[in-house]
């Protein structure tokens, strides 16, 4: 291709970018609101008083509209969600109208989101949103299949060496220009946490605690993720809480409390959790990555 060739081709994509709308945390809870009036039932109540009472967590209403405008997701395009929370993943196939494949370890999911599928006039299966049993190490998807991809606080709780192979997966099936948007735990020191109870398929053995999650620290991001990748590095953004750590305190509350406070959780975020500048990335808990395939047929 020319020079002007390419020159056109990129203003052109500048312009789509521009053109695309960013996504508020008021629209991502007005549609769960409007899910949740759809999907009502007696067999799925509990699953959809939570689309009501809290949409997303505390952290969580931070990174999931971070993540969607980081993606700048268009129309039709093939979208791989890693182990995330899967409400984002409806929230693309049914108001921005991309291909979604909701991929996770276990099928915990498939019922509850075939429910909702129905309800919005969507049967399971549907080329636009498909649910998938995927191990994020080893995935079965064609070199160069997804446009965009996302993990939303997922690689940091594979065990070994699983989070350096689950981006190598993920740029694998990157198509060339490909975005991924990831998001982990981050801390001034690399250290990894673990659990004394049963979690997702591993289970204490002779008392001992099984691994939990990791919590980077900048080298441990790079050596275990970003270099991996093989990926262009768009952008590392850090966020942290201000005053006082909240999180840990509201932890400590009662359930009966913590659900009856669920619905003001947007005001904390919004009070106690902030972008950092990288120059105070010590004191971050979250590190959110954007990653770019290059296309090597344009060098």
């Amino acid at each position: 291709m020319s020079q002007a060739g390419k020159s056109v081709e990129a203003q052109k994509g500048l312009e789509v970018r521009a053109s695309i709308r960013p996504h508020s945390l008021w629209e991502f809870y007005r549609f769960s609101y409007v899910l949740g009036l759809r999907s009502l039932s007696r067999r799925h109540a509990k699953s959809v008083a939570a689309l009501f009472l809290e949409p997303c967590n505390y952290w969580r209403n931070i990174e999931i509209p971070a993540v969607l405008n980081h993606l700048r997701v268009q129309p039709g395009e093939h979208v791989l969600d890693v182990g995330s929370p899967k409400l984002p993943s409806l929230f693309l196939s049914h108001r921005v109208g991309a291909n979604v494949r909701a991929t996770d370890l276990f099928p915990y999911f498939f019922e509850e989101y075939s429910h909702y599928l129905a309800r919005l006039g969507k049967p399971a299966g549907d080329g636009g949103y498909q649910m998938e049993v995927q191990d994020a190490r080893s995935l079965a998807y064609p070199d160069r299949h997804f446009e965009k991809a996302y993990a939303i606080s997922v690689l940091e709780h594979i065990e070994d060496e699983g989070d350096t192979r689950a981006i190598r997966e993920i740029a694998r099936v990157l198509k060339p220009g490909g975005v991924c948007c990831l998001t982990v735990p981050f801390a001034s020191r690399y250290y990894e946490s673990t659990i004394s109870k049963e979690l997702y398929y591993r289970k204490p053995v002779d008392g001992k605690p099984v691994f939990y999650e990791r919590h980077y620290d900048s080298e441990a991001l790079w050596r275990r993720l970003l270099a991996p990748s093989g990926l262009r590095v768009e952008k590392v953004e850090y966020f942290g809480e201000r005053w006082i750590s909240f999180e840990h305190l509201y932890s400590s509350f009662p359930r009966l409390l913590r659900i009856l406070l669920a619905p003001w959780g947007p005001l904390f975020s919004k009070m106690f959790l902030y972008r950092l500048r990288e120059e105070s990335s010590g004191t971050a808990k979250m590190a959110l990555v954007v990653l770019r395939k290059d296309d090597v047929s344009r060098s």
